[in-house]
């Protein structure tokens, strides 16, 4: 009886926090892996209070025996409670989703079988009062059936010199990042380091310690597991900001990010290209390994026989942690606050009190979205001009396209297109660094930061409508076509642009419609053809026609057959090398040049066949880049890490038929205007755009844009301004919740090479904000309803 009871007490104490934990800190679809911490973390501070009151009532029956029919009752009691627990998390799942991913999106309520649960473990609760009660009056019996061994606990001495060796020798290596710091700046970051690792080393032997004890026999394995994960989410998360420039969590918070868990998705998207299968199974078997060397360094440390008393080791853990604090104290009084700013964003385990502010200022923001939701559908609601043109509109989006990538030697035909039949743009950026986030930006014309607040229109009645250029486009009579070599389902991209099921599309075709088995040029090439299938059999103008391309997206991609790639020795691409040589890059480059060649030659034959059928004249030609591609520039590889240029620089070409007028050049474009511009060619009023985040280019452009992203990587920059060469770069507060940031970090200006500038000189005396409005004045009043600094 006394195993039961204690298997039961430790299973309610997994479930005790679970219910009220997912409904009121959960964070929803995007946080998958907080989420995880959370659940994890309200499981064993579960077990620890209920593993505390079992043992107190085991304790408390052998000092003040209880009858059997007690005993029973304390059983039953706690057996009903934990099936009542355990039923209060499962009715509320969505049938959408699998049973073990919807507790971890916050999905759950408060259920009335949770307080049942609750109601039900007072019987047990009234009996182990009342043990206690009895108990308490033999002090005697009592106290010697709680002396403790003095020689203290055994414990895994060398699995945690180990874990602490690795901890700081991923710490010291990461200490690169930190620029500029002197001697005594040096001293104290090696001192924190030292003192901050070890604190968390003790704190971690404690809480396993705790819950070793506080586990049945049967589940200690589990307290394994979480002692081996240690060491091997610290090797993880440093090559996950190696490659990727961005922490382990961001890129585990981005499994659910669309409300669904598909890892295959995800794992293509990091540029993983094995199957979700072994990637999981390769998983399991490094977990594996890693336990039975816990367990084989666990009987060397017994051969050295670790011990260690609870006393000893809270008292170590105290001292570790005041030591700590007091560096950071002192870091904060004699640091130089740059560098005690980029101590805190490099080292994940920090242990003191304190912490700086990031940047230069802080700032209390209101982002205001430029046209409303309400404005959008009253101007829906009303009766539309007639137009008097109506020409075809073509939008190709290239996937993974840098604008540096237009050159004559790698993309001969769109280099001329651009320069010949196209309007002069000087700069051209996408709306983000990311696929989801850019479309937002193009076809919505709204800054990035509203997209994850738009992916809730979801829950609104009727569900997504698509968005309000491409709704008044279809309501002035345009029917429209979508072709991708994607899976449009994936965050959602369908639905949030052309609405629920691709309403507004008459023809929709992605990669879950096409024929199995064909690589992506040769998906490519039937989109192609079936676009050009349409037009033979439909009459001219009044029709947009979008076509999404993937070749240029890692791995990249060109045809076997059919077409001689520019460079012909191209060999596998490797990403195994931590700091990759220059030829092993340039081979990376070389399959990119590849892609993107191909990508030439199909427009070439797209745009000369709308010439010979005479559907060119009379046509909008748009092709855009969704984001750029990093080749080890700043550290990293692809996208989705930082908005620096190689990613967020991508080439907008936009050919309009003669008769639009206004075809100057621009200085500064970005994907929020092509929208606007395309209602105002075909000459509608301009209330109709003129209040959206973009602006046309057909008319004076104030050359200001604003790029953010919900993918802001290692270097924290989620948002930036831009005009005039100045790039002024704002981190965002928590981006990884849902809602719209209400604080934002000032970082300082770069040019738009990303060089570094003297904000000081930039300023010249005068306050930041002042500053800011002085270089970006449309920007901040077009995007903002307060921008100041926070108190």
């Amino acid at each position: 009886m006394r195993d039961l009871m204690f298997s039961l007490s430790w299973l309610a104490g997994v479930l005790l926090f679970q219910e009220p934990c997912q409904a009121n800190l959960k964070m929803g679809p995007g946080n998958f892996g907080y989420n995880i911490l959370i659940t994890v973390g309200a499981a064993a501070v579960g077990v620890i209070a209920m593993g505390c009151l079992a043992q107190l009532h085991f304790r408390a029956n052998k000092s003040a025996p209880s009858e059997t029919r007690s005993r029973r009752i304390a059983l039953v009691s706690l057996g009903l409670a934990t099936i009542l627990l355990l039923l209060s998390l499962l009715p509320p799942l969505p049938f959408a989703l699998p049973v073990f991913v919807a507790p971890f999106l916050g999905l759950t309520k408060i259920n009335p079988l949770y307080w049942a649960g609750l109601i039900t473990m007072l019987p047990w609760m009234i009996i182990l009062l009342t043990n206690v009660i009895h108990a308490l009056r033999d002090q005697e019996r009592t106290s010697s059936h709680l002396r403790t061994d003095r020689r203290g606990w055994r414990f895994n001495g060398l699995f945690w010199l180990i874990v602490t060796t690795i901890l700081l020798l991923l710490d010291f290596l990461s200490l690169s990042a930190i620029q500029n710091w002197n001697l005594w700046e040096l001293i104290l970051l090696i001192t924190g380091r030292l003192l901050s690792v070890g604190t968390f080393i003790a704190a971690a032997i404690l809480i396993l310690q705790s819950l070793w004890c506080l586990f049945p026999a049967f589940a200690r394995w589990l307290v394994v597991v979480v002692a081996v994960l240690i060491p091997l989410l610290a090797l993880a998360n440093h090559f996950s900001n190696l490659y990727w420039k961005q922490p382990l969590i961001d890129l585990v918070n981005n499994l659910t990010l669309d409300g669904s868990f598909k890892l295959e998705v995800e794992l293509e998207a990091a540029g993983i290209t094995h199957s979700p299968f072994i990637v999981v199974i390769t998983g399991l078997a490094v977990i594996g390994i890693a336990v039975g060397l816990y367990h084989l360094l666990m009987k060397a440390s017994l051969k050295f026989n670790f011990r260690l008393r609870t006393k000893k080791a809270l008292a170590i853990f105290f001292l570790l942690w005041m030591g700590s604090i007091a560096q950071q104290a002192l870091s904060m009084a004699s640091m130089r606050k740059e560098v005690w700013q980029d101590e805190h964003d490099t080292f994940i385990i920090r242990s003191g009190l304190f912490r700086p502010d990031p940047g230069l200022e802080k700032f209390s923001v209101q982002f205001t979205r430029t046209m409303s939701s309400e404005q959008e559908e009253l101007l829906l609601s009303e009766p539309v001009p007639d137009l008097e043109r109506t020409p075809d509109i073509y939008v190709v989006m290239i996937e993974t396209w840098r604008k540096d990538s237009v050159r004559p030697d790698i993309m001969p035909f769109l280099s001329h297109f651009a320069k010949e039949e196209c309007q002069r743009f000087e700069t051209t950026f996408a709306g983000s660094n990311c696929t989801p986030v850019s479309w937002y930006t193009l076809f919505h014309s709204r800054v990035g930061i509203d997209w994850r607040e738009a992916l809730r229109e979801d829950e609104a009645l009727g569900g997504f409508k698509g968005s309000y250029p491409l709704r008044l486009l279809h309501k002035l009579g345009y029917r429209f076509s979508v072709r991708a070599v994607c899976d449009l389902s994936y965050k959602q991209m369908c639905d949030l642009n052309f609405g629920r099921n691709h309403k507004l599309a008459d023809t929709f075709l992605d990669s879950p419609m096409l024929p199995e088995g064909l690589d992506v040029p040769d998906r490519e090439v039937v989109i192609m053809d079936d676009l050009k299938q349409e037009l033979e059999s439909t009459p001219k103008g009044g029709k947009l026609h979008f076509i999404s391309l993937d070749s240029a997206h890692y791995n990249y991609y060109w045809p076997s057959k059919n077409f001689t790639p520019i460079h012909q020795d191209c060999s596998t691409i490797s990403f195994s090398t931590l700091k990759p040589t220059p030829q092993q890059i340039r081979e990376v480059v070389k399959r990119y040049e590849n892609a993107v060649n191909w990508i030439d030659r199909q427009m070439k034959d797209f745009i000369n066949y709308l010439k010979t059928t005479g559907r060119y004249d009379n046509s909008i030609i748009i092709l855009t880049g969704d984001h750029g591609e990093e080749f080890q520039e700043n550290g990293s590889w692809f996208h989705c890490s930082s908005l620096r240029r190689e990613q967020v620089e991508v080439p907008i070409m936009i050919r309009w038929p003669k008769w639009v007028s206004n075809q100057s050049g621009q200085e500064l474009v970005s994907h929020m205007d092509i929208m606007p511009s395309v209602l105002d060619a075909l000459r509608l009023p301009p209330r109709y755009f003129t209040e959206m985040a973009g602006y046309s280019v057909l008319r004076p452009h104030p050359g200001e844009a604003l790029l953010s992203t919900r993918w802001p990587g290692k270097s924290g920059i989620g948002l930036c301004l831009v005009s005039n060469g100045l790039k002024a770069n704002f981190k965002a507060s928590r981006l990884w919740q849902e809602g719209i940031p209400e604080t934002l970090f000032f970082m300082g200006w770069t040019d738009f090479t990303d060089q570094s500038l003297d904000a000081q000189k930039l300023r010249n005396k005068s306050p930041y904000p002042a500053a800011l409005r002085k270089y970006y004045e449309r920007s901040i009043d077009r995007h903002f309803e307060r921008f100041q600094i926070s108190n």
